[in-house]
């Protein structure tokens, strides 16, 4: 799995990116990440299940003002790679580990690599200050070419600051994981399991509150119809619950407000 963590921890680095530096156009966000890892390490569901837990879970998270977010571009590559690597696993195979188990222990250990993540970010971004001002000082003195240097100074250290993080916590956690889970007892899997459902209410508590405070009844809407297609291709009838459920619960009070204006 070697060369799989070098490739997903490169492209964790480029999809990474996307977040600030260029573009924006979204590609970073665990979603889609996940989805992307998943696919490229020929296990899609797990990409799914696992960016899709941390996509909600990063929506509490906004960048306001100088605060500096964890980079779950890491926790997205580490949960999805490392989960695939495990489940390949012959002692966890053979025991026929739920998928669900192992996202969820891997979500966990995702946590403090994200906040590990922001916090380089923040010493990335404390060097551009610096890269700027001598670029300032150059375009004072006369040479306004040294504009062009600010993308080649500044990209490299936001690419290696997640490339790096990612390719080395993978590097290490999965071979020391791999040796110990198959140590655990199956209880600890079925629990791991219920850990995933209660995280996975988390993240929709979280969505329904965004929504609830923005009205986006058109939104909301659309993540029904995917809501819908998730329990078709994914077997969750709790998503699609849910989705029934948070439409009727914010587009009816919408339309009666809207009802009382007129």
């Amino acid at each position: 799995m070697g060369s799989d963590f070098l490739g997903i921890s490169a492209l964790a680095g480029l999809l990474g990116l996307d977040a600030t530096a260029v573009f924006q156009g979204m590609l970073s966000r665990p979603l889609v990440a996940g989805a992307l890892f998943g696919l490229l390490l020929g296990d899609w569901q797990v990409g799914v299940l696992a960016g899709g837990l941390l996509e909600m879970l990063s929506e509490a998270v906004i960048p306001v003002g100088a605060f500096v977010p964890p980079d779950f571009q890491v926790a997205t590559a580490f949960t999805v790679a490392g989960s695939v690597a495990l489940l390949k696993c012959p002692a966890l195979a053979a025991e026929g580990v739920p998928v669900e188990g192992v996202v969820a222990l891997m979500t966990i250990l995702s946590i403090p690599l994200a906040v590990a993540g922001g916090a380089l970010e923040t010493q990335v971004r404390r060097l551009d200050v610096v890269v700027t001002h001598w670029v300032d000082r150059r375009v004072a003195a006369g040479s306004p070419g040294a504009v062009s240097l600010v993308p080649a100074a500044t990209l490299p250290g936001f690419f290696l600051k997640t490339a790096l993080l990612s390719w080395a916590s993978l590097e290490l956690a999965v071979p020391l994981l791999s040796g110990a889970l198959g140590l655990l007892p199956a209880w600890t899997w079925t629990s791991l399991s219920l850990v995933y459902g209660l995280m996975l209410m988390l993240g929709l508590a979280i969505l329904a509150d965004l929504f609830w405070e923005k009205r986006a009844w058109v939104f909301l809407a659309a993540g029904f119809g995917v809501a819908r297609l998730m329990s078709d291709v994914l077997h969750l009838p709790g998503a699609w619950i849910f989705a029934a459920l948070a439409a009727m619960g914010l587009c009816v009070p919408w339309w009666l407000e809207r009802r009382g204006r007129s």
